[in-house]
C-alpha cells in the first residue's frame, strides 16, 4: 500500500526547522491567499526566512505553491516537474532549481536558517520531491519522466 503524501511529507520535511505541518487545520491567514483547488489540502509550510513568507513554500495535495514576496504565490503540480539541478549554494543560501513542462524553471529557497542545516534541507526537500514522482509513477503506472539530480551526478 502507497504511504499517503501527508505522512510523506510529516516524515521527511518534519525534521527541517522551517517546516510546520498542518496536522488538523491550515492557518486561513496563509491559505486565504491561495486559490486551492477543489480537493486541494494544505498539507504543510516551509518557511526558509522565519516570520515572513517571502520564498515560503506551502506543501499541498496536489503541487507547490511559492511565495515570491509576502502575498504572491506560484503553483506548480507535481506532475509538471521536468527535471531538477543539483542543489547550488548562493549568497542567499541554497537553492533548488525545479524545470517544468513548460520549459519554464522554479527556483526553491530552501536555505535552512544557520550553516549547517543549508544541505540537510535541500536535501531533504528533493528527497520529497523524488519520493512523490515514484507514488504517482505507482499510481498512474506511467514511467516517470522526471530527470532527478542525485548526489551520484555530482561523482
Amino acid at each position: 500500500m502507497a504511504v499517503s503524501l501527508k505522512i510523506r511529507a510529516r516524515r521527511l520535511l518534519n525534521p527541517l526547522a522551517g517546516y510546520r505541518s498542518w496536522e488538523d487545520s491550515e492557518p486561513s491567514d496563509i491559505t486565504s491567499h491561495l486559490p486551492l483547488t477543489n480537493g486541494e489540502t494544505a498539507l504543510g509550510i516551509y518557511t526558509p526566512h522565519p516570520q515572513a513568507l517571502k520564498d515560503a513554500i506551502v506543501v499541498t495535495s496536489h503541487g507547490l505553491w511559492v511565495f515570491y514576496d509576502n502575498s504572491n504565490a506560484k503553483f506548480v503540480r507535481y506532475t509538471e516537474i521536468v527535471s531538477t539541478s543539483e542543489p547550488s549554494k548562493t549568497k542567499k543560501g541554497t537553492t533548488l532549481e525545479l524545470k517544468l513542462t513548460d520549459s519554464s524553471r522554479l527556483t526553491l529557497q530552501v536555505i535552512g536558517w544557520n550553516e549547517e542545516e543549508r544541505l540537510t534541507d535541500a536535501a531533504l526537500f528533493l528527497q520529497f520531491l523524488i519520493y512523490v514522482d515514484r507514488d504517482i509513477e505507482k499510481q498512474t503506472g506511467k514511467p516517470s519522466q522526471v530527470e532527478w539530480y542525485t548526489l551520484s551526478d555530482s561523482d
